[in-house]
């Protein structure tokens, strides 16, 4: 009985010892993102302000002639302000002043107010300073549903193709404007935007809007912006307006 009992403790202790080997030589299972950040993507991440070009202004989203559809280019010439020299749309039409997001297109053309880009494991977030917007990019694969619920902000894609950030967004609703002159765009509309560094402390963007309700053919934006040392501050849609007891426009 004894030697049987010594033979199965050396049993035992030959097992842990082979097994404590193999766990040794075994890599080890180490989460990791679902998707891989290229090295020069990284430096999309953090604050950046947008700069007009000579191709846009504070109010257009480009200066180029849009495409628009009959009803589209009427809806817009209702929206635009022709008394007004930078071409803002009407107070009262705008969505900005009944406390409205933006919509994603909008958003980026706030020289004002920042925008900062982090990352998370699964995702990429755009916090936008005006009206504390958050829009969340999926990194994960997950395929567009195909009937998307409209929203403000719609339901946005992202991959990365070598080191730009292509991002594909569906299920926007028809109530914001592609920019502050007052250009419309269908619940139809499917915004691409490809961002990349140029530069470590300049980014750019190219959007395409293609939407054939409101348009011939799709178009597309060239946006610039410049890295930015300012810290993100809230800041509250129509705080002051809201508080004040005033009826909202």
């Amino acid at each position: 009985m004894r030697n049987r009992l010594i033979g199965s403790l050396l049993g035992v202790a030959a097992v842990l010892t082979l097994s404590t080997t193999l766990l040794a030589q075994a890599p080890r299972d180490t989460a990791t993102p679902k998707y891989q950040v290229p090295n020069g993507a990284k430096g999309l991440f953090g604050v950046w302000n947008w700069k007009p070009t000579p191709d846009n202004n504070r109010m257009h989203l480009t200066l180029k002639p849009l495409p628009m559809q009959p009803w589209a280019e009427e809806k817009y010439n209702t929206n635009k302000n022709p008394d007004n020299p930078l071409d803002r749309g009407k107070n009262e039409l705008n969505p900005d002043f009944k406390c409205f997001p933006r919509g994603p297109s909008r958003s980026w053309l706030m020289a004002e107010h920042p925008i900062e880009i982090i990352q998370t494991p699964t995702q990429i977030q755009l916090v936008h300073e005006w009206g504390t917007e958050l829009r969340r990019i999926f990194m994960d694969g997950r395929p567009h549903p195909k009937a998307p619920v409209p929203t403000w902000q719609g339901q946005s894609f992202g991959k990365f193709e070598g080191d730009t950030l292509v991002i594909e967004t569906f299920g926007i609703n028809e109530h914001t404007w592609l920019d502050h002159a007052g250009h419309v765009h269908s619940d139809a509309l499917h915004l691409i935007e490809r961002l990349r560094l140029d530069g470590q402390d300049k980014m750019v963007l190219d959007m395409t809007i293609d939407d054939p309700k409101a348009y011939t053919k799709p178009f597309t934006a060239h946006l610039e912006f410049a890295r930015s040392p300012y810290e993100m501050e809230e800041y509250v849609l129509c705080e002051d307006l809201l508080l004040s007891g005033a009826p909202v426009p």
